[in-house]
Parts: C-alpha cells; sequence; structure tokens
C-alpha cells in the first residue's frame, strides 16, 4: 500500500477492521470472506505527526507499523544509482519492444551518482525513461538528459541548478581537505582512469625532454607501451593541453605508483563504495578489485 498516509478517515476504519478480523465482505455480497494477507506499506510523511493532527488513525498505525524500516533518501545510498539507473532503461527497453536495452555512458553515470535527487527514484526513474527515448545510437550520453534535468523552480520563479541549490559531491572534494592522491595531486572525480594516464605520460615525456627512453624508463613501462601511448594520446603535440595540465609529476613514482594511488583515492572519495569508484574511474570490475586490494595492502603499512 503505497502512501498510506493519504487515506481518508473512512477508509482507515475499514482496512483497520478488515486487518483485526481477518476477513472482508465483498461488493454485492452479504457474506464475509476470510482472508490470510501480509501488508507492506509506505509513507513519505511522519504518522506519529498525523496522529497527533488526528488525521491518522492511532489505533491503525499500530496494526500496521508493527516492523519499521527507515528508507534513506536516495542522496544519502548513491551506491543503488547505478544499478537502479540500468534496471529502468531495461524497463524501458521491454515496454517498446526494444531487444538491447540502452547503454548508459560513464559520463551520464557521473552526473546521475553526483545529483541530489530531491524527487528520490521516481524522479530518477523519470529522467531515465525520458533519456531512453531522447537518446540517438543505442547509448545514454548527458546529452540525452532532459532539459529540466539538475534544476529546481525557486522563489521569484527563477531557477537554479542543483549545484547551485546544495554542493556537489564533485565540487566538495575540490575545497581543501578533499581526499588526496599524494603530496601534490587531490583526486578529482570528474577524470576517469584513461584521463589521468593521460596527462601522466605526457608529464613523464616532457620531464624527458621528450625522448621515450627516458619516459619510459620513469614510469617503469616498456617501449612499446610508450609509443603506443604517444601515438593514442597525440603526445607529440606539444601544444596539447596535456602539457599545461595542473597535475604534479613527483620523482620516482610509476604509472604503477599512480594507478594505485589514483584508484585507492577514488575509493576513499566513494566513501569506500566500490560500484561507484568503478563507475567515475570507468574501468573493469575486475581490474579495479585487482588494483585496489594492491592499493589497499600498502596504505595499511604507512
Amino acid at each position: 500500500m503505497d502512501e498510506v498516509a493519504e487515506l481518508e478517515m473512512g477508509l482507515q476504519v475499514k482496512l483497520l477492521r478488515a486487518l483485526q478480523e481477518g476477513e472482508i465482505t465483498p461488493v454485492g455480497d452479504s457474506k464475509p470472506v476470510r482472508f490470510d494477507a501480509r501488508v507492506v506499506s509506505a509513507s513519505h510523511k511522519n504518522l506519529e505527526d498525523l496522529i497527533e493532527k488526528g488525521l491518522f488513525r492511532e489505533d491503525l498505525f499500530y496494526r500496521i507499523c508493527q516492523i519499521r524500516i527507515p528508507l534513506p533518501t536516495l542522496r544519502e545510498r548513491r551506491e543503488d544509482i547505478p544499478l537502479l539507473a540500468e534496471r529502468f532503461a531495461a524497463n524501458y527497453a521491454k515496454e517498446h519492444g526494444i531487444k538491447k536495452h540502452p547503454k548508459i555512458s560513464g559520463g551520464l553515470m557521473k552526473r546521475l551518482v553526483e545529483y541530489d535527487w530531491p524527487g528520490n527514484i521516481r524522479e530518477l526513474e523519470n529522467t531515465i525513461r525520458v533519456a531512453c527515448a531522447l537518446a540517438e545510437g543505442g547509448e545514454l550520453t548527458p546529452k540525452a538528459l532532459p532539459e529540466s534535468f539538475g534544476k529546481r523552480q525557486i522563489s521569484g520563479g527563477r531557477t537554479e541548478t542543483a549545484a547551485a541549490a546544495s554542493p556537489s559531491r564533485s565540487s566538495s572534494r575540490e575545497e581543501p581537505g578533499a581526499v588526496k592522491i599524494d603530496g601534490h595531486n587531490r583526486y578529482d572525480s570528474r577524470r576517469n582512469w584513461e584521463d589521468y594516464e593521460k596527462v601522466i605520460f605526457a608529464k613523464a615525456y616532457a620531464a624527458a625532454d621528450y625522448k621515450p627512453i627516458g619516459a619510459a624508463q620513469a614510469l617503469d613501462v616498456s617501449m612499446a607501451t610508450f609509443y603506443k601511448r604517444i601515438k593514442d594520446f597525440d603526445l607529440n603535440d606539444k601544444g596539447s593541453s596535456l602539457y599545461q595540465d595542473g597535475f604534479v609529476l613527483a620523482e620516482g613514482k610509476t604509472l604503477r605508483d599512480y594507478l594505485e594511488d589514483i584508484f585507492w583515492a577514488a575509493y576513499i572519495a566513494a566513501e569506500e563504495k566500490a560500484y561507484t569508484a568503478i563507475k567515475w574511474l570507468e574501468v573493469s570490475q575486475g581490474h579495479f578489485y585487482n588494483v585496489i586490494k594492491k592499493a589497499k595492502s600498502r596504505h595499511e603499512k604507512r
């Protein structure tokens, strides 16, 4: 029973009697029918407050509230957002006869996880349904979000974004005291692992005067790997913004060191919720758990 607090007083009396007696009288019949049922009800209102105001029967409250399960808001359990979003996308595909449900991109998932969801699960489901309808190419990206996403009405008819209404998780990590990768850099959830990898290779290449051998040795990677990264990340373009990035490369740290430190920082920033960190980093679960196991061992020894 959803929103049980909205029951009219007359219906509250009928419900209480049915639960107490274990029988009902069907419409158009004169004989009562026994029934055996368990009732699960929900309400976003405080029933005790309604009882004090005379809007909800106290005897019905104690009848239906034998076991209470407080449900935290969606922003208090952000690790559930990816699972719910994927389920809603799958449901949309099934309803509309789509054989393969749309894939949710890492960029969109990050937006979903960082949003505060004042409308909770209903708002999330509606957002995913609209995104599915607007998606192109079988993938849900931030472009598929409805124009109203992240905005709410405030006094005077104006609107403000979710970030203005309440600090987002990513912005809070930009403040002093945010999770640190090392003594030089703070973790930024807006970057995935490839973003970090690009700047690490670029900084190492520049520090070695653009000599692949020296850079590969500094990061402790093979020459084949480094040459591939030069091509993949277009590192021979010395005007690339990667070389102006504020990330500081520490002397003596290998790529493996950064891999473990960044994965660990993401894990801590995500409040040790692995699924959230995996979505931020945009890596596979197997790879993440393999790295985080070694990173945890190393950090516990410090």
